[in-house]
């Protein structure tokens, strides 16, 4: 990292299969400025347990040894000592989507799947599920290919007619619309589109971002300056290290698209 003129950090992380985190940051920063990152990494579940160790001993309970294993059933060996609420689960989705957390992502789909399913909930019948209900939104095409719940697995496969049905149906769903549009960033005023598409009216785009070392990828719903709503997805695979580049020219293509509808 050194400093310059603007903030532009881009990070990368390996150790996914030795569950060992190594996060690697490239690109400069403003001088005596701050930045939060939130990203993805391996392990973090081991990262809790060690922390949870560490207050415990901190607080004078002596932990002999970590290691994995099955939640005891019998009430006599283990009992709830605390109870712990999350936040409503609106306040969730929209911190999710607003800026990107994976791991919010990832426990909620583990979540749908224990509450739809019976518990335990599990990332592979959990990601079946989702596989399943965006196939019958945009049938007739080729299937969605599901991995994980944050979108960062190179395993996961989707085309643009698929996040196009999932903005239609979320757009026109009566139980939860609303909720759904408000949940998306929107140009110019906040999340991960705070800073970008400022060449239109604040409020003309809410989307949804998503990006790795070597794509790029927004979709969302666009309101045309003729009043028209149009659903914009723009895929791109692109060199390692030119995401900036690539998130310009998506925001160069949607205020285009925006005067010329």
């Amino acid at each position: 990292m050194v400093r310059g003129d603007e903030t532009r950090i881009l990070t990368s992380v390996t150790g996914w299969e030795s569950g060992l985190p190594v996060i690697t940051l490239e690109g400069t920063m403003k001088p005596y400025s701050v930045e939060v990152l939130y990203r993805p990494f391996p392990g973090p579940q081991l990262e809790l347990v060690l922390w949870l160790a560490e207050q415990l001993e901190d607080s004078g309970v002596r932990i002999g040894s970590i290691g994995s294993g099955a939640v005891p059933t019998d009430t006599a060996v283990a009992r709830p000592v605390a109870t712990m609420y999350s936040e409503p689960m609106q306040t969730l989705l929209t911190s999710m989507n607003k800026w990107s957390r994976n791991m919010i992502a990832e426990q909620i789909m583990k979540t749908v799947s224990a509450e739809t399913q019976g518990y335990p909930g599990s990332t592979g019948a959990a990601c079946d599920m989702i596989g399943w209900m965006i196939d019958s939104l945009a049938g007739g095409g080729p299937g969605p290919v599901i991995a994980d719940g944050s979108g960062l697995s190179r395993n996961n496969l989707l085309a643009p007619v698929h996040l196009c049905a999932l903005l239609d149906a979320g757009c026109h769903s009566m139980e939860w619309g609303p909720e759904f549009l408000a949940s998306l960033p929107v140009n110019g005023r906040d999340g991960t589109l705070m800073t970008r598409m400022e060449q239109i009216p604040e409020g003309c785009f809410r989307g949804k971002t998503g990006t790795l070392g070597d794509t790029c990828v927004i979709a969302g719903i666009l309101t045309a300056r003729s009043g028209k709503p149009l659903y914009v997805v723009i895929m791109l695979e692109i060199p390692r290290g030119h995401v900036f580049r690539a998130r310009d020219w998506q925001d160069c293509f949607i205020e285009d698209l925006y005067g010329a509808v």
